[in-house]
């Protein structure tokens, strides 16, 4: 692997395992303890002449995302290279959120490592192939009107707006990631969902059925930038939980955090309901990368 300047040491730490059989332990007054499984944290070698970097990310799944460790000269470019183009992935404190878009086609990419003198690192991935359900919903049988192209204008630049900035630590890290709510899982992440015979919309997170008035908890550590009702969401909570990592929970009867505070994974922050475009009480619960959606249950436990 070619290197120019100092010495380039990159190593690869993933945010969390799969949750095993010994999750059925897991209960919200703390973070589960890490069971093993493919997401464990691997040693990345050591710093020498030469870049290096073991294979701990061999490949991800669309809609997966990694906490990258390095370690750089300053002004170092990370970028994700793929047959359409590159997009640069956000270095902050030598830690980069390397997140895979839900559309990403299966195949090799590259992950680079640059400045000014050339290729300091590159690292090929494996895209897997994955596939996503679809689930229809007919909103006149519900009495539902789905919410008109204006209601989603609003709804996107709310959140657009409290997703705008994020603090430059992973403040999950001390406390881990809780499941906000047990319940029965309704609508699975990323299913492609048609209202009235017309497909809508990718769906953003996951839908957990409970009953109304159910405790909702914070899934980590963060700061709350937004706590108030939307046209699509209704009672809403946004989490900023660092690194361009932010949580969302929708549909919630009543709010009990409030923009600008601090909250604890675990802390109360609403209770179930059925506000905005909703069929009937649960949560709608979605994490996003720098923007892009990712899966849920590779953060928190399926319940």
């Amino acid at each position: 692997m070619p290197q120019k300047g100092s010495a380039v040491f990159v190593s690869v730490l993933l945010l969390i395992t799969f949750i095993s059989a010994a999750a059925a332990a897991f209960t919200l007054a703390g973070p589960p303890a890490p069971p093993p499984g493919r997401f464990a944290e691997e040693s990345a070698g050591s710093a020498g002449e030469k870049a290096a970097v073991e294979p701990a990310i061999s490949s991800l799944r669309p809609g997966e995302i990694a906490l990258l460790k390095v370690v750089c000269p300053q002004g170092a470019r990370l970028t994700l290279e793929n047959g359409a183009g590159s997009r640069e992935i956000p270095l902050v404190g030598g830690r980069a959120l390397l997140n895979i878009p839900v559309t990403e086609k299966a195949g090799m990419i590259k992950l680079v490592l640059c400045d000014d003198s050339g290729t300091l690192f590159e690292e090929t991935l494996e895209i897997a192939e994955r596939a996503f359900g679809s689930q229809k919903l007919s909103a006149g049988a519900s009495g539902l009107q789905t919410p008109s192209s204006e209601d989603y204008a609003l709804y996107n630049a709310k959140v657009a707006g409290a997703r705008a900035e994020s603090a430059g630590e992973p403040l999950w890290q001390e406390e881990g990631f809780v499941l906000p709510l047990f319940g029965r899982v309704t609508t699975e992440f990323a299913c492609h969902r048609y209202i009235g015979g017309e497909f809508s919309s990718r769906h953003s997170g996951v839908d957990i059925a409970a009953p109304a008035g159910t405790e909702v908890v914070a899934a980590a550590r963060g700061i709350v930038t937004l706590a108030e009702f939307l046209p699509v969401t209704g009672n809403t909570v946004i989490i900023d939980h660092g690194m361009g990592l932010f949580s969302l929970y929708g549909h919630l009867q009543s709010l009990s955090a409030v923009k600008g505070g601090e909250v604890a994974a675990g802390q109360v922050i609403g209770r179930v309901g059925s506000t905005g475009f909703s069929t009937g009480p649960h949560l709608h619960l979605t994490f996003t990368a720098h923007g892009e959606m990712c899966d849920p249950f590779q953060l928190v436990p399926r319940p």
